[in-house]
């Protein structure tokens, strides 16, 4: 038997970050307070494996599945961080 479909869209917080502990943790937060139920936070990180290590030692805390971290390559965001997110994206 598949899981109830819920009426609700899922919504997705992407959010990019290099080497800024600080900040990511706090938009982890104000992610972690929202009530929608149907929400998922994506954070991409071109970080030091220092940082990448770190966040992941911070998500493991949480103990939340809905937060996922991807490492991204050297180069993933030159230029604009919007411009390989925007190329990404189906529409």
């Amino acid at each position: 038997m598949s899981a109830p479909i819920s009426p609700l869209p899922l919504i997705s917080c992407l959010t990019l970050s290099e080497n800024r502990l600080v900040y990511l943790k706090e938009a982890i937060r104000c992610y972690c307070d929202q009530t929608y139920p149907q929400c998922e936070m994506v954070i991409v990180s071109r970080g030091t494996p220092f940082y990448l290590a770190a966040i992941e030692r911070y998500l493991d805390t949480l103990g939340r599945d809905d937060i996922r971290l991807i490492a991204a390559r050297p180069g993933d965001f030159a230029g604009s961080h919007a411009q390989p997110v925007a190329r990404s994206l189906p529409w």
